[in-house]
């Protein structure tokens, strides 16, 4: 009988290690295409877009939401300002800059001339501490593939990792231009 107990508290333990995992990974994912939203809603529409993200008034998650500055067709407008899910397993988000009210303000400014420029880290844990979860997200400052990496990069790896991108990110603006005449 303790064998068995021992067994199914080891199954147990890796379960709930394994959906913890798997719930992280889906929400970084949840981020990682919002960046990248804002960004193609920032070349598409020539206009300023940012990602806030914040605590819930109950304080028992994030929320994010896309903020524009220019106005929209009524039908995209409508779709991308629904409500999201609130952000439950990531419990930590750091950038440089927040805002009085601790929100992170993710800008796509002025059809790529200005964006946030730096390294995200999404965590489920502030302390740096034995089994916190966490992924990196490089912002270059110039409209470029958007990644996330297990490994916090330096500043000069994200150039790095960025650099071979140029001529990518030049001809999807380049295509977006033509689509849009």
């Amino acid at each position: 009988m303790i064998i068995l107990f021992a067994v199914a508290g080891i199954f147990g333990v890796t379960i709930t290690k394994a959906v913890r995992d798997q719930r992280f990974r889906a929400e970084v994912d949840l981020v990682v295409d919002q960046l990248r939203l804002a960004q193609d809603l920032m070349l598409i529409f020539r206009g300023d877009v940012h990602l806030k993200i914040s605590p819930t008034p109950e304080k028992n998650g994030l929320q994010y939401r896309l903020v524009f500055e220019h106005p929209l067709p009524a039908h995209w407008k409508e779709e991308l300002q629904r409500s999201h899910s609130v952000l439950k397993t990531i419990h930590a988000i750091n950038f440089h800059t927040f805002d009085e009210d601790q929100t992170i303000d993710l800008k796509f400014l002025s059809g790529g001339a200005e964006m946030s420029k730096g390294v995200l880290r999404l965590a489920t844990s502030n302390a740096y501490m034995l089994g916190t979860l966490e992924r990196f997200v490089c912002l270059p400052g110039i409209p470029a593939p958007i990644v996330s990496v297990s490994t916090r990069p330096d500043e000069k790896s994200c150039e790095k990792l960025h650099s071979d991108d140029d001529s990518i990110t030049q001809r999807t603006v380049e295509e977006i231009r033509g689509f849009q005449q």
